[in-house]
């Protein structure tokens, strides 16, 4: 009796621990051979590249961070991805480095995987595999507005995930930061001015977002942080681990029991 108890403690508390600590960070619908580096790497690439260079490093927009990888050479491709590039100067637009030892989210396997699925786009004998679809669910909360929630949670997936993780908490890195859904957000979308290396996302200043996206974009936001707003950061933990500790205390009541009762049969 005394292992099963254990058992069951260990699973009661492996529950807990998957719910609170073990959620999967990307906002796509995955591939189902994850193993195979080129997949990996298209999984990757979809959340932190394809933002500002599409599927296939195609330009997406006339802005200056929205350009085509016109030549690809996995050399110099690395050290941009590890360490950032300025490809002018002259202006506020800078590519920021996205490698852990320049206090990036990716690790250099990670990178070499960006770069296996970068490499399909000029050999022939391998073929380019589809990117995963962005994948995420707007808030619970109701948001008035003119702006379409579920459509903002595919554009969030799609431009701003990779640097702003899920339900804009940011990754805890300096250029990764939180997203704080105030009157300023419409403006950091649309024109990205005075907030460091981000990008203007609006058309009218050339990047890829229409009024009515950044409109669904900002609605999707607004309905994550209602929702937070109401529930508190940590309440689908806070009720896991409950959840858990009382499947515990259910398992430990039993047993207490079950002995009372042997000993009163004695």
């Amino acid at each position: 009796m005394t292992k099963r108890l254990g058992l069951l403690v260990v699973i009661s508390l492996g529950v807990v621990l998957v719910g609170v600590g073990l959620r999967p960070t990307l906002a796509q619908d995955g591939h189902g051979e994850a193993d195979q580096t080129v997949l990996r790497g298209a999984v990757y690439y979809a959340e932190f590249c394809a933002a500002c260079h599409g599927p296939e490093g195609e330009a997406i927009a006339a802005g200056p961070a929205f350009v085509a990888i016109d030549e690809y050479d996995p050399t110099y491709a690395k050290g941009r991805i590890e360490a950032g590039y300025d490809s002018d100067p002259n202006d506020d637009i800078r590519m920021i480095g996205y490698g852990e030892d320049d206090k990036g989210p990716l690790s250099s396997e990670q990178i070499d995987d960006i770069l296996a699925y970068m490499s399909t786009w000029s050999d022939e004998a391998v073929e380019t595999p589809e990117l995963p679809a962005p994948h995420l669910e707007p808030g619970a909360a109701q948001v008035i507005g003119p702006g379409d929630s579920e459509h903002g949670a595919m554009l969030y997936a799609s431009y701003c995930l990779g640097c702003h993780e899920r339900d804009g908490r940011g990754r805890d890195l300096p250029n990764f930061p939180a997203f704080e859904v105030d009157a300023n957000i419409r403006g950091l979308i649309e024109r990205g001015a005075g907030h460091g290396p981000v990008p203007a996302f609006g058309a009218t200043v050339g990047g890829p977002l229409s009024t009515q996206d950044i409109d669904d974009l900002e609605a999707y936001l607004q309905s994550i942080e209602a929702e937070q707003d109401e529930e508190g950061p940590e309440g689908v933990s806070i009720l896991l681990m409950i959840l858990g500790l009382g499947a515990v205390a259910a398992v430990g009541g039993y047993y207490f029991a079950s002995q009372r009762s042997r000993s009163q049969a004695a």
